[in-house]
């Protein structure tokens, strides 16, 4: 068996990252551009060993053969590759322009060939996949052969794995009479599954005093993350089944969000934090989060169109153990992102390229996100939303003209607080009723098209 059936989706990424670095090549990993998103995209630092030449590489995971072809296709790098993680059933060859090559040894053969590379330098794609199978942990299964276990066992002790993983697994509750007083704990959980995998080393428990239970807790990150990709690749027909139900919208809006609060969740047009903010916050740190920011404002701004089939999404999500509950909301498997993000990027590049729809969807998410600007707060939000997305003052002026012919608002001048809100609940609302309107007419206009 090679090496490279240890390897992850994640570790084929940072192999093919690894060894453009050490060919002098400016490495991106998820690259979002015209096209889609590319899973990796080198820049030639150093014209005398890469030529000036810029790479474009896809790896098969989620996506099929053609699609990762057309993707790279559209980047115009100039040497483009799509790496097999598995076997294909048909020959290999060069597709005009891309070359398809079977293993990372054969994506570091060729690029050595098209690059020129002489002899005299040194091959590097052997210790690059040393240093990943290095780090790689193996999967679950190679435990569990081991011992034998049966396989409805090990289909309840990995489900355990990936909930403890995604988020966290309450095993045991304390119990307590009428009068608070603790009567012992009772179990909640499964209690094999979790001494399987407690005996194999994976995890362990530890108190939660707040919630007065017990929860699960992985000792291995490694083993949760390879099953977390085998459980994505062997479901992956169902998630595509899923976002054709739910929309491609509502996934990327679950994707960018990654947490669903059930009761706390509003369904208004909102600005990521990721946009206010340098640094991403927990709830929002994602593979997602290189998306253009007006796209990603833009979308935001449907959420209360987006209702219904949102919901929908995360109730399929969990039922394709994708996304698991801990207290009062529901995380995605980590993995699940980026999956999500490639199965969809086609449809948000088509999406991109509507700039006009685009632009006014952001708009509108500003205008109702930050005015009326009465607090020093809403106006550095302002101006920080302005400064990311290029947008000026005029372009507000624009959608504030028509709110000020409904009598919801003054005239707009160019200084704080820029505009007089008279009725907030009405001027949101009528916001609302514009984007819905908006967005209505783009699918109408676009229909079969």
């Amino acid at each position: 068996m090679s090496k490279s059936s240890f390897l992850t989706c994640s570790d084929y990424l940072s192999a093919v990252a690894e060894i453009l670095s050490r060919y002098s090549f400016d490495v991106q990993q998820d690259f979002w551009f015209s096209g889609g998103l590319l899973d990796v995209y080198g820049v030639c630092r150093r014209e005398e060993l890469c030529s000036g030449a810029v790479v474009a590489v896809e790896v098969d995971c989620y996506s099929d053969l053609w699609r990762c072809i057309d993707r790279v296709r559209k980047s115009g790098a100039t040497y483009k590759f799509v790496v097999l993680t598995k076997p294909l059933g048909m020959a290999l060859a060069k597709h005009q322009d891309v070359f398809v090559v079977r293993d990372l040894q054969e994506f570091e053969d060729v690029l050595r060939s098209v690059l020129k590379v002489s002899d005299g330098y040194q091959r590097v794609a052997p210790m690059v996949i040393d240093e990943v199978v290095k780090q790689r942990c193996g999967d679950l299964d190679k435990y569990f052969d081991g011992f034998g276990v049966p396989n409805d066992l090990r289909t309840r002790a990995r489900k355990l794995l990936l909930h403890a993983y995604t988020t966290c697994y309450v095993l045991y509750r304390d119990r307590e009479d009428a009068y608070g007083r603790h009567l012992g704990e009772e179990a909640v959980g499964n209690e094999v599954a979790y001494n399987i995998l407690s005996q194999l080393g994976l995890v362990t428990l530890v108190r939660n005093s707040r919630h007065r239970c017990k929860r699960v807790e992985l000792v291995n990150m490694c083993v949760a993350s390879v099953e977390a990709e085998k459980h994505i690749e062997y479901i992956v027909n169902d998630l595509k089944k899923l976002i054709n139900e739910c929309g491609w919208e509502a996934a990327l809006l679950a994707a960018i969000e990654e947490v669903f609060f059930e009761r706390l969740s509003s369904f208004e047009p909102e600005v990521s934090l990721t946009v206010l903010h340098d640094e991403p916050s927990h709830v929002e740190k994602s593979h997602v989060n290189a998306l253009p920011v007006i796209v990603t404002l833009a979308v935001k701004a449907l959420k209360p169109l987006l209702k219904d089939a949102y919901q929908r999404f995360w109730r399929g999500l969990e039922e394709l153990g994708l996304a698991f509950k801990c207290y009062e909301y529901i995380r995605m498997l980590p993995e699940a992102q980026r999956a999500i993000a490639k199965l969809i990027d086609d449809k948000v590049a088509e999406f991109r390229e509507r700039e006009e729809l685009a632009k006014s969807l952001a708009l509108l998410n500003i205008v109702y996100n930050t005015f009326p600007v009465n607090t020093e707060q809403k106006q550095e939000s302002l101006q920080k939303l302005l400064n990311k997305t290029g947008f000026k003052l005029e372009d507000l002026a624009v959608i504030f003209e028509a709110l000020h012919r409904q009598g919801l608002a003054s005239r707009f001048i160019n200084k704080p607080p820029y505009v007089i809100i008279y009725d907030v609940n009405a001027f949101k609302k009528a916001v609302i009723e514009i984007i819905e309107q908006l967005y209505s007419q783009a699918q109408q206009q676009c229909y079969g098209c």
